[in-house]
């Protein structure tokens, strides 16, 4: 008999160039080995200006306390997905996060940064409920802007 192991502790995505960098500089060390790392986010504001984004996203498997319900609960993730979980949530994050940023003013993403984070979670934990997982927390590390809009703040 063949046993399927499912992770039953909070998972992390990364979502930064320079943790990814950082992590591929260190050869062999264990930087965030079961973390999953991908490239900045890119996205826009409302009046279009491309932001990137450094995250992390928290999130765990949701499944009952009951033994048999959730046998069949990680049984539907594993036929729908097997262990490659990690590519539907990076495209969930993407596309909310994308989704979010776009009804942001580009001063917003300063001025009411709680406010952003607060709608990427709200937008964000229906999408992870309906594949049977919990968001729990998303941290924004870093926001870049074009050079010209950065010139742009650095002078009020």
């Amino acid at each position: 008999m063949h046993f399927l192991r499912f992770p039953s502790t909070q998972q992390i995505m990364i979502f930064s160039d320079t943790i990814n960098s950082e992590k591929r500089s260190l050869k062999g060390a264990k930087f965030t080995e079961t973390n999953d790392i991908y490239p900045t986010l890119l996205v826009r504001s409302k009046e279009g200006i491309r932001v990137s984004l450094e995250i992390v996203v928290y999130y765990k498997l949701t499944t009952s306390n009951d033994p048999k319900v959730k046998a069949n609960q990680l049984a539907d993730i594993y036929n729908n997905f097997g262990f490659a979980w990690n590519n539907l949530i990076s495209r969930l994050v993407r596309s909310g996060l994308l989704d979010v940023c776009s009804t942001f003013q580009a001063f917003d993403f300063f001025k009411r940064r709680k406010d952003l984070r607060y709608a990427m979670e709200t937008n964000l934990r229906p999408a992870f409920q309906d594949y049977g997982f919990t968001l729990t927390n998303i941290n924004l590390l870093n926001m870049d802007f074009p050079g010209s809009f950065e010139q742009s703040i650095s002078c009020l």
